[in-house]
């Protein structure tokens, strides 16, 4: 592996007057990864004035826009050789050039740019070929050659997982094994490396993300029985390079991914390792695409309601900053909005008519400012009640006009006749939290200090067992 950066001129192999010409033996360029990063005129391989040369079996990457920089180039020279290479241009400079008249036999090769020029021809002035088809058809080359994305694991391993450019490689160069030591197939793949896979180790069939928030994500997947770890790699799309993360345990199912960037759309996939040292793995699952967004509550629901309030719930939002609500009642105009913190899921309102509609909605903020918004959530409607309601009749233990008065320190129960009652608080949780006093035949108060707001119940029970519940609400 050679690696080279900087913004000089350089080489990462430069092999120069060699072959014939001075008899020494022809020189021989294969299982080569060569990454020349930076900008100005780089040559990740560069064979000059040489005779005989073999270059086979090579993976080479630049990211240089230089129109004079190549991922290969054979200049001068006679009767070399150029099979079976991976080379990939990541700037706007071309993946290879030939010196015109070099009688170079060249095929079987990747060849790869993003730039608009995918090989050039060295005459005066430069030849340039934007497609792999004009440049065959120009230097009588590379008629079995490809081009498509060569898929290297990063920037500085060039490791491909490509699957088109296995066994689409040249037989009979003479190389039997890769860079990594293992047996080439026949015919072979293209570049440094072989590809090994083992069918008997599987894949994860199901993959999606969630939650989802601005800036990370919930990477999820199935569980593979005989795997021994993973390998998650993801990337924003529109880009060429990967990040692999690396999963311990083939029992975590979950991963979650963090400084991402917000409205930006991520793919990401998992592979399956059998064994300790991956020498066993799975091929690269099916992609799994995304968007970083501000997500919205899934559920929004009313409960309890009473005549003249009610309390709304909505599930909680990962990645929240803020809540906020929108409510009216059903036919009006104009909305009031409320502005609630994250640690809130749910809000107690009062004030309401019996007995009418009312519209609500809710959306989450993912900043403090309300530019990263979700949207909100589909209209829920709900009507509050008419009386209070019974468990078991239709008589009112309480009085009507009014049933219950809330005041700052507590509540007054007017009852109906001067029968005996028990009058129990009890939270929304169930819990008895106060008893009502009588202070004379129809009236009972209990005291609501240090109580928090909210919506609470009153249980009521006669001497002859009737019982019914009655719902208040405590700012």
């Amino acid at each position: 592996m050679i690696e080279d950066s900087g913004n000089t001129n350089l080489h990462g192999i430069l092999v120069e007057w060699w072959g014939s010409h001075n008899t020494r033996s022809p020189a021989l360029i294969f299982n080569n990864m060569v990454s020349v990063l930076g900008q100005g005129i780089k040559e990740g391989i560069d064979v000059e004035g040489s005779f005989q040369a073999q270059v086979n079996h090579n993976s080479a990457y630049i990211n240089s826009d230089s129109p004079w920089a190549f991922a290969l180039q054979v200049n001068n020279g006679s009767d070399n050789q150029v099979f079976n290479n991976n080379l990939y241009s990541g700037g706007r400079a071309p993946a290879i050039s030939f010196e015109s008249g070099g009688q170079i036999q060249s095929d079987n090769n990747n060849l790869y740019t993003i730039g608009d020029t995918i090989a050039t021809i060295e005459t005066f002035p430069l030849q340039a070929y934007t497609s792999l088809g004009t440049f065959t058809v120009a230097s009588g080359t590379d008629s079995n050659s490809i081009s498509v994305f060569p898929d290297f694991f990063s920037p500085l391993d060039l490791h491909s997982n490509q699957p088109l450019i296995r066994d689409m490689g040249k037989a009979g160069t003479g190389i039997l094994v890769d860079i990594d030591g293992d047996l080439r197939s026949n015919p072979p793949d293209l570049g440094a490396d072989e590809f090994y896979q083992d069918t008997t180790c599987n894949v994860s069939q199901v993959l999606f993300a969630e939650p989802i928030t601005p800036i990370s994500a919930r990477l999820n997947w199935d569980v593979v029985p005989d795997a021994h770890h993973y390998t998650i790699r993801g990337k924003r799309v529109g880009t060429s390079f990967w990040t692999n993360i690396n999963i311990p345990s083939s029992l975590i199912t979950s991963k979650d991914v963090f400084g991402l960037s917000y409205n930006t759309t991520y793919t990401w996939q998992i592979r399956s390792h059998c064994n300790v040292d991956e020498t066993i793995s799975s091929v690269w699952s099916v992609l799994d695409t995304f968007t970083t967004t501000c997500m919205g509550t899934d559920s929004v629901w009313v409960n309890p309601i009473s005549n003249n309030g009610a309390q709304l719930n909505w599930n909680p939002v990962i990645g929240a900053a803020a809540y906020e609500i929108k409510g009216k009642r059903v036919g009006a105009a104009s909305w009031t909005t409320l502005l609630l913190p994250n640690t809130q899921n749910s809000k107690s309102i009062f004030g309401l008519q019996p007995n009418t509609s009312y519209n609500w909605t809710i959306r989450s903020w993912c900043d403090t400012f309300g530019i990263k918004t979700s949207t909100f959530s589909e209209l829920d409607t709900f009507t509050t009640m008419s009386m209070f309601r019974n468990s078991d009749s239709n008589q009112q233990h309480f009085d009507s006009s009014p049933f219950v008065q809330v005041g700052q320190n507590g509540i007054k129960i007017k009852a109906k006749g001067d029968k005996i009652m028990r009058i129990e608080l009890i939270s929304p949780m169930g819990r008895i939290i106060g008893n009502a006093q009588r202070f004379s035949n129809a009236t009972y108060r209990i005291s609501t200090a240090n109580l928090p707001a909210g919506i609470y119940f009153l249980h009521s029970k006669l001497e002859n067992f009737k019982t019914e519940y009655a719902v208040v609400f405590i700012e």
